[in-house]
């Protein structure tokens, strides 16, 4: 009755408390692969229906993906509230208002890309949300306290190949509230349908980021901030007790709590496939610890060997022959009375389902005094094969929170049938080996018996080979109780077989009885086949007609020619001639030599011209290697190959500077010229090396207008020419000479070290040269009859120049009349119409005047 008060006075205690508490229980996170690239996001969480508000039901989450190398953003994914369920209690009789929880369930279906998530060291999942229950015992300022959902991934990638993994899942809730004082127990573990191991350790829970203020803020990075305990609380007493909190590595929980409160605690479960750790996932929970009604005794179990007298309470080892029959007695007692047991059997150190074995599984014990009887009859098969085998066999009441209960462990040694093992019977050596010839259609018996006349089961796998890519075949000849004969099939003829690999092929024959118990009593035997292949002449491959290691220079611009010679004796293999190199990429450096496929011998010239870019001032050599290679394929296609390195060794142009020829000279620095010449340069720019030219004026613009001239560019060597007609405005301010300086550039652009020239040429323009010496006639008869001086003229008038130039001439007789005027330098006076006598003339020049006297005779 006292246990009873104190147990209604603490639960109105709790009461009040919980009308300020908030929602979070605790929950973790999933991924499962769908197919190909597709996976299914899922976030659990438990709620609170007791202290939670229902307006903190999200109707969904957004978690976010980062990169674990560096902390990258990869996405986020937007979870939809897909269910809500009830977590029911192990025995609902035990239900308690107090503890009352959902499971709320929100999924997403996302795709994780090979391109992208494949990291090595993988990725992680992360939503953080406040916040946990204000009653919480083991925190300080829980209210205020958020928890972190956190889930490690791998890659989705490894070594190139896909790898395929679901993250563990189906974790069970704390269904039940635990008892001051008593011990409580549950399996913690999730299930791995990828078969991953799985290891579980407590760790301190998470809070991260999140606070009152900003109840679900965008997702932080790691490291998270972990729960502030109370005093006297820690990661190793989480629950504290005698024992606290504990977790074995497989993932059972227990705790003997020593005080009533609500407690937060986290586990984590890391997965491991072949020794390598591929994740982790955090599970928080909360556990309610109360103060409970005294729970009675627990049952009592014992047994005894069907037939002996004497119950046993502790544990026991029986032994079984295969003629006994192999029951097992039992009594359970309990000394409450009107409890209600439940009997049932674990398998400790194997697996095996162990449903009918009991005569009965469970009943009423009505009081004290009373006891359960059942038997447990075991099958004539032990489940292990040469060793004991261990079951526990439980016993428990219907206690609350959880059952009380008893358990008897029992070692079973027990005789399994009789049996002879199959044997070969042909061949009858465990190790075998046969040589054949290549072609060779090999018919191999094999057959195998069993004294029991039991039917007999075969295997035949290849070791290192698989025996679907050969044509091999296994031919059923007899099989009947105890006996089985096959016959091994193989034409091993070249054109049927890929013998380029391997020639020695092993095959692991096993043949099986099917025994009462199914135990494997196998007999294997060894059967290796050497195929002898036919003789094969080995190829050879030349450069330049030598077998040998060469080194080869060239320069760039200057192309290399190889031949390349490819031989083989077997005048029928087909023949492949190829180019390849491990130090260089051959298509960067404009290398082209296709294979070259036939039979016989093959021939390809190398040829190669190195582009510029393969060398520069700061790397001046191009160094690297190449294997001519020559495989031959024979009636095996089995490939032979020989080779020959080629070390290149690439060098940089060589180089001079252009030459400038003007009018054909090399050497020309000057040149006279007179006004009214029109003078006509040509003018040649040429590179020794072929390079690309560009010939032009010095401060061309400044000479626009005097004279043609266009630059030019070319390969090799351009032309152009000077045009320039010399008019008097070309020469000085008093018109006397005047020297023009002209410079004329070429520039080569050689790839690698370019050069320039220059050739400076002087012309000098002068006025053009006149002789200014006149011859005037002082007679001429213009009516004679005959044709001799008949016109007065001058035959010699000086020609024009710029400084001096005829005018005009003017003849007038003696009174002065002028009696002829002409500016026509070529003037022809022929006066007959004049009489005779003496006439004086004037001829005008820009600088004098000439005067003097004809007569005309007639």
């Amino acid at each position: 009755m006292g246990n009873l008060l104190r147990f209604f006075f603490i639960v109105m205690f709790l009461i009040p408390g919980s009308l300020f508490a908030t929602h979070i229980v605790g929950g973790e996170f999933e991924l499962i692969h769908l197919e190909d690239s597709r996976y299914q996001v899922r976030l659990i969480i438990y709620f609170d229906e007791v202290n939670g508000n229902p307006g903190a039901k999200d109707p969904f989450a957004t978690a976010t993906i980062f990169r674990k190398s560096d902390d990258v953003f990869m996405r986020n994914v937007t979870l939809n509230l897909i269910e809500e369920t009830f977590v029911p209690y192990t025995n609902p009789i035990c239900a308690d208002d107090r503890l009352v929880t959902s499971r709320l369930v929100y999924e997403s279906t996302i795709e994780l890309n090979a391109n992208t998530y494949d990291d090595p060291e993988g990725y992680y999942l992360v939503w953080e949300r406040c916040c946990r229950n204000n009653i919480i015992t083991n925190i300080t300022n829980p209210e205020a306290t958020g928890q972190t959902f956190l889930l490690d991934f791998p890659a989705v990638v490894k070594n190139g190949e896909p790898f395929i993994n679901s993250t563990p899942q189906l974790f069970p809730p704390l269904s039940d509230y635990a008892c001051v004082n008593q011990l409580y127990y549950v399996d913690f573990r999730g299930q791995d349908v990828d078969g991953d191991s799985l290891v579980y350790s407590l760790v301190d829970p998470l809070k991260g980021a999140s606070s009152p203020d900003d109840p679900a803020p965008p997702a932080s990075r790691k490291p998270y901030a972990t729960v502030n305990w109370t005093n006297g609380i820690g990661i190793d007493n989480q629950v504290p007790g005698n024992p606290p909190l504990q977790i074995n590595e497989n993932g059972f929980l227990t705790v003997t709590p020593d005080r009533e409160g609500l407690f937060v605690f986290s586990v984590l479960c890391e997965e491991y496939r072949d020794g390598e750790k591929l994740g982790e996932v955090r599970r928080d929970f909360q556990m309610l610890v109360i103060d409970c009604p005294d729970p009675g005794f627990k049952p009592v179990i014992k047994s005894k060997k069907e037939g002996e007298t004497i119950f046993k309470e502790d544990a026991d080892t029986l032994v079984f022959s295969f003629a006994e029959t192999k029951c097992i007695d039992f009594i359970v007692l309990d000394n409450d009375g009107n409890e209600n047991m439940t009997v049932r059997a674990v398998p400790v150190n194997f697996e095996a389902t162990l449903d009918g074995l009991f005569s009965t599984e469970g009943g009423i014990i009505q009081d004290p005094e009373d006891s359960l009887s059942f038997k447990m009859c075991l099958p004539d098969c032990p489940y292990l094969e040469n060793e004991p085998y261990i079951i526990d066999v439980i016993a428990q009441d219907e206690t609350c929170p959880l059952p009380l209960q008893d358990t008897m462990r029992l070692t079973i040694i027990a005789e399994p049938p009789p049996n002879f093992d199959p044997e070969f019977t042909q061949p009858i050596n465990t190790f075998n080996t046969r040589n054949v010839a290549e072609g060779t259609v090999i018919n191999l018996p094999i057959r195998g018996e069993d004294q029991d006349n039991e039917l007999i089961n075969y295997e035949i796998t290849g070791i290192d080979f698989d025996i679907s890519s050969y044509p091999i075949g296994i031919n059923t000849i007899t099989n009947t109780s105890g006996e089985i004969q096959l016959e091994l099939n193989w034409d091993t003829n070249c054109l049927e077989n890929d013998f380029s690999e391997q020639t020695s092929f092993t095959f692991m024959m096993t043949i099986e009885d099917e025994d009462a118990c199914l135990f494997n009593h196998a007999d294997t035997l060894f059967y290796t086949i050497n195929i002898e292949l036919p003789p094969n002449n080995l190829p050879a491959v030349k450069v330049n007609n030598r077998n040998e290691e060469r080194n080869v220079s060239v320069r760039v611009g200057e192309e290399l020619k190889l031949n390349i010679l490819g031989e083989d004796a077997d005048l029928t293999d087909l023949l492949s001639l190829k180019l390849r190199s491990d130090s260089a990429d051959l298509e960067l450096l404009n290398i082209n030599f296709p294979d070259l496929e036939g039979r016989s011998d093959l021939s390809q010239t190398f040829r190669w011209l190195p582009d510029c870019d393969l060398v520069s001032p700061e790397d001046s050599v191009l160094e690297f290697s190449a294997y001519f290679i020559i495989e031959d394929f024979d009636k095996c296609k089995l490939p032979n190959a020989d080779s020959v390195k080629v070390n290149f060794t690439v060098l940089p142009p060589l180089n001079v500077r252009p030459n400038i020829f003007i009018n054909g000279e090399q050497n020309l620095r000057e040149i006279e010229v007179e006004v009214g010449d029109e003078l006509i340069l040509p003018i040649i720019g040429f590179d020794n090396f072929g390079d690309s030219l560009h010939l032009y004026l010095e401060d061309q613009e400044a000479w626009e207008g005097l004279f043609e001239f266009s630059e030019v560019r070319g390969k090799e060597q351009v032309d152009t020419e000077l045009r320039w007609p010399i008019i008097c405005e070309n020469l000085g301010e008093d018109l006397s000479g005047q020297t023009y300086e002209l410079n004329f550039i070429i520039d080569d652009f050689n790839c690698y070290a370019p050069k320039n020239n220059a050739m400076p040429l002087s012309i000098v323009v002068k006025d053009k040269s006149v002789d200014q010496e006149i011859k005037i006639p002082n007679v001429f008869t213009p009516n004679l009859d005959d044709t001799i001086n008949r016109y007065f003229r001058v035959e010699k008038i000086p020609e024009d120049n710029c400084n001096v130039q005829f005018q005009e001439v003017i003849i007038v007789n003696r009174w002065g009349k002028t009696v002829f005027r002409s500016d026509d330098p070529a003037f022809k006076w022929d006066g007959s119409t004049h009489s005779a006598g003496t006439y004086f003339y004037t001829i005008v020049f820009s600088d004098r005047n000439v005067k003097g006297f004809v007569d005309i005779h007639k």
